[in-house]
């Protein structure tokens, strides 16, 4: 696994960017289960009333087949076993039956004896040659299983494990404090107890004036012509990916870009979470904003959350004046990500394996004179399915999947606050932040298995603890000089 975390320290750039502009919207970034306490609060904050949803039926192309490398499985073969045929008999009752009988499979299928006997002898001297046999007394025997290198999960395990701090008092006065209505009082507050949050063109000016000062004072400085393009770009990346894509894989990852001057800046930013399951590509959630604030006009943002690949959720908005918005928005996910043919010894088999669960976001905005504030969680949590089939008809076949694909839970919140200190008339932005993350990724168990004779024979796809882990990927509280 390469460098699993570059997380987005950018955000609170990005933030005093839209302070700076005086208006606000934030990216959304990705998040698990949607609780009572990250509900919106719809007393306090406006919801967008031109957001673009659709929960129609998405529209999906016909899944890949794909056949399992022969290398990806190991046998577990033994020493050869002796044929010997087995007799006519009522697999039920045990007495012996004539060839024209006719039996009734689990199915409930009808076969003549003879048809029947015929391919259970096959069967029985492949598996003997094998090292096996259905006349053994075990109930369940493993056969085969997949090459899982579990040196690597261990360490993508332990590095991912790393990248989450714990919590201490610090860190959690930090996040109580960032709560929406704490940060909507303590707003409030700052603009002399004003009940709506209305721009201060005056306040702005000032600002403006100052840094345009700063701005020409550098350009004289530096023997430079005014203006001088004080312009800065950032980009942070993050990667969490565990598992091996040829068999079974997730990920969440994405990218923050930032450019940006003290008078204008754009920015996008987007999260994508999906997996891989015998190296077909599952593209589970995707959460994309994009932001362009010029130095006057309106400031314009697009949000947007797909899942897989349809567009759900779209909001777009151009304003000027202040807000305090919040929204939430899940959706359900169904995603068949392999068909797949495989043998488990001499038995053929076809089958499909898939994630179902849930996904979405909560957020909420606070814009006003020299402040801005963004409290976003997204999430995402899905679990494996399956079911197979054999090309015998005496023999029943199935898939045992009982897997936490993945659940991820992350909370972002960010304050910022712009002003110009007294006596040197610089302008700064004051950033508390932080991003609380909660994680569950490819927990359980994934097998093949035929069942014959009262015997069921089984292939290994996939059986780890996956990993667990909740804390802080980051948080801080930074005073930066513009």
């Amino acid at each position: 696994m390469s460098k699993r975390i570059a997380f987005i320290s950018s955000i609170g750039s990005m933030l005093a960017i839209y302070a700076l502009n005086l208006a606000a919207t934030l990216p959304v970034m990705a998040k698990t289960d949607l609780q009572a306490n990250q509900a919106v609060d719809s007393s306090n904050f406006e919801r967008p009333n031109n957001a673009k949803i659709d929960n129609s039926a998405f529209k999906e192309a016909p899944t890949p087949e794909v056949n399992i490398d022969n290398t990806l499985v190991q046998l577990k073969k033994q020493e050869p076993i002796k044929f010997q045929p087995f007799e006519l008999k009522d697999p039920e009752t045990g007495k012996e039956v004539s060839e024209d009988t006719i039996l009734t499979l689990p199915n409930g299928e009808k076969i003549q004896a003879a048809e029947y006997y015929a391919e259970i002898n096959r069967l029985e001297q492949q598996f003997n040659e094998l090292g096996y046999s259905l006349r053994s007394p075990e109930k369940e025997v493993t056969l085969q299983e997949s090459n899982i290198n579990q040196s690597t999960l261990e360490k993508q395990a332990a590095e991912i494990d790393q990248a989450h701090q714990p919590e201490d008092s610090a860190k959690a006065a930090l996040r109580e404090s960032l709560e929406p209505n704490k940060v909507l009082d303590f707003i409030k507050q700052r603009l002399n107890q004003e009940t709506e949050l209305a721009p201060s063109k005056t306040n702005n000016n000032e600002l403006q004036k100052s840094l345009s000062k700063q701005i020409k004072s550098d350009a004289i400085n530096k023997g430079l012509r005014f203006p001088f393009p004080r312009t800065k770009t950032i980009l942070k990346t993050f990667n969490l990916d565990t598992g091996d894509p040829k068999i079974i894989a997730a990920y969440i990852k994405g990218k923050m870009e930032l450019t940006a001057s003290p008078l204008s800046s754009s920015a996008y930013a987007e999260a994508n979470a999906g997996g891989y399951m015998f190296n077909n590509h599952a593209d589970l959630l995707r959460a994309t904003a994009s932001l362009n604030a010029p130095a006057s006009g309106n400031l314009t943002t697009n949000m947007n959350l797909f899942v897989h690949g349809n567009n759900v959720y779209n909001f777009q908005d151009a304003r000027q004046a202040s807000l305090q918005l919040g929204d939430k928005y899940s959706r359900s996910l169904d995603k068949e990500v392999a068909n797949f043919g495989f043998s488990l010894g001499p038995v053929s088999m076809k089958g499909k394996l898939g994630v179902q669960g849930s996904g979405g976001f909560t957020y909420n905005l606070v814009a006003s004179p020299k402040s801005a504030y963004a409290k976003v969680n997204a999430f995402l949590d899905t679990r494996g399915y399956g079911q197979a089939v054999a090309s015998i008809k005496v023999v029943s076949a199935g898939l045992d999947v009982d897997l936490t694909f993945l659940k991820d839970n992350l909370d972002i919140s960010a304050l910022a606050l712009v002003d110009i200190e007294p006596g040197t008339n610089r302008a700064y932005l004051k950033a508390d932040y932080y991003a609380f993350n909660d994680i569950k990724a490819l927990n359980g168990k994934i097998y093949g298995y035929v069942k014959v004779f009262g015997k069921q024979l089984k292939t290994k796809i996939w059986d780890w603890n996956g990993f667990n882990k909740s804390g802080y990927l980051f948080n801080g509280s930074e005073k930066i000089y513009f």
